[in-house]
Order: structure tokens, then C-alpha cells, then sequence
């Protein structure tokens, strides 16, 4: 696979299409904005903010479709209905996307587990030694070792973690293009996503690594708008509409039709082998 080749037209497509794409990019980025007004903390509206969090769940199905659009020569079809497609179609995309989630909680609370144990394996023995240190015994001796051999495992396990985490995110990439075009959802969505990013999760990390850059430029930035105006109530709305503008007019459209035009091309071996 070209990759120098498909962010040349990406880029090149974007462009063209900028205007609209950053519009709906900002739609979208300003209804995902819009629960910072309710993470106060305070009990019942912290309620709130999940119940609100959860039915956004899908936002960003917009940037699939518009991104799907413009790749596939509809962009005439592009509207600012689009950004708000994920929230007026929320019950439609529920499964898929919140399978991605619950995948995402799984993996986490293993590790979790994990690493707690690890946690307690360490600096249990640790403690113990600490608390006793003239007193040194083959029994301790053993403590101590377990206790380091414990400590370079939890090393071992969150760096494993950070690696399944992503590797995971790559191959779940397609499930949401999935279900746009041919309506397959939830864990089959799962299923056919693997299926169909097998052998090219490097390349789709190598892509979104091109982005870095301007991802940390507007976390930085973003940083600095919640360090002046706060990141709760009016003050955090106005922060997170900020910062969503700044990604909106930057990189957000060559990010979505990138990823939308990667997609098509490695679903082309779906339609030779007739699996959909």
C-alpha cells in the first residue's frame, strides 16, 4: 500500500473540500463540547453529564459519512446535517459503538487487575523490608527478590497494555465504516473490522503518526484556552468550543478523509473475494 500516495489525495481532496468538512468538523466538535457545561462534580449533575456523554456516543459517525462523501466523489451531497448525523441517528450506531467501548473497558479492567497485583507484589515486600531493615533474613532476601522481580512485571504490563490498547484501536478502525455502508453492527462489525485490518495496522498507525504533530500543537493550545477560561460550566463550554474550532479549521479534514480513503482502500479485496 501507497501511503505516501493516499495522503497526497487525502490532502489534496481535503483542500477542495475544506470549507464544508471544517464546518461540519466544528458542528461536531461543538455538540462533543457541549458536556463540559455539566462536569461540575456535584452529584446529580456529574448523573447528568454521563447520561448526556452517553447519548453522544456516536457523534463523530459524521466524520465517517462526510469523510465516505468526499472520497467517493458525493461531496455535492455534503451538508451541516452531517455533523449532527451521529446524534440524530444515535439509537442506529448504539451497538457498534458501544461494543468499541466495552472492548476498550474489558482489556482495561484486566490490566487493571494486573497491575494492581503486581502493585501490591512489590511494594508489599518493599514495605516490608523498610520496615525491618536490620533484620535480614534468607526469607526477606526472597521478599526482596519477588518484590523486584514484581516490579520489572508491572513495567512489562503497562507498557503491554499500551500496546494492546492501540493494536486493538487499529484493528476495530473499519467496524464504524462498516456499518455506514452495509449496515453491519456491533460484534460482527468486530469481527469483520479485524477480518478486514489484518496486515495493515502499521500502515494506519503510520498515518495517524503524521498527525501527531498537529494533534499535541492543538492539546497544547487547548491547554492553555482551558488554563484561562476554566474547564467547568460557561467558561469550559466556551474553552472546548474554542479548542474545537482550532482542530475544525486545522488538521480535522485531511484527519477524516485520510482515514475515510484508507478505508476504501484496503475494502477492495472485500469486494474481489465477495465477502460483502
Amino acid at each position: 500500500m501507497n501511503i505516501s500516495m493516499i495522503k497526497q489525495r487525502a490532502r489534496e481532496i481535503a483542500r477542495v473540500n475544506k470549507t464544508s468538512l471544517s464546518r461540519i468538523c466544528l458542528i461536531i466538535g461543538v455538540i462533543s463540547a457541549f458536556p463540559s457545561l455539566l462536569n461540575s462534580g456535584n452529584g446529580m449533575m456529574h448523573i447528568i453529564y454521563l447520561i448526556i456523554s452517553a447519548l453522544l456516543l456516536a457523534v463523530e459517525q459524521g466524520h465517517v459519512v462526510a469523510g465516505l462523501k468526499v472520497v467517493t466523489d458525493r461531496e455535492y451531497e455534503l451538508s451541516d446535517n452531517d455533523g449532527v448525523y451521529g446524534v440524530v441517528n444515535w439509537l442506529e450506531y448504539l451497538p457498534t459503538y458501544l461494543t468499541k467501548v466495552l472492548v476498550i473497558f474489558v482489556i482495561s479492567i484486566i490490566f487493571i487487575v494486573l497491575i494492581l497485583a503486581c502493585s501490591f507484589g512489590s511494594f508489599g515486600g518493599l514495605f516490608a523490608l523498610i520496615s525491618d531493615p536490620y533484620r535480614v533474613s534468607p526469607i526477606a532476601g526472597f521478599v526482596s527478590g519477588l518484590s523486584a522481580l514484581s516490579g520489572i512485571l508491572l513495567f512489562v504490563l503497562f507498557f503491554a497494555f499500551l500496546f494492546i490498547i492501540i493494536w486493538v484501536e487499529l484493528r476495530m478502525f473499519a467496524m464504524t465504516y462498516l456499518h455506514q455502508e452495509y449496515g453491519i453492527k456491533g460484534f460482527a462489525a468486530l469481527k469483520e473490522s479485524f477480518a478486514l485490518m489484518k496486515g495493515h495496522c502499521a500502515d494506519l498507525f503510520l498515518i495517524n503518526l503524521t498527525f501527531v504533530g498537529w494533534i499535541i500543537l492543538c492539546a497544547f493550545i487547548s491547554g492553555m484556552i482551558g488554563g484561562v477560561f476554566g474547564d467547568n460550566g460557561i467558561a469550559g463550554l466556551l474553552g472546548s468550543i474554542l479548542s474545537a474550532a482550532l482542530g475544525a479549521y486545522t488538521y480535522q479534514p485531511a484527519y477524516i478523509t485520510v482515514h475515510a480513503l484508507f478505508y476504501k482502500e484496503i475494502a477492495y479485496k472485500f469486494y474481489d473475494e465477495g465477502r460483502i
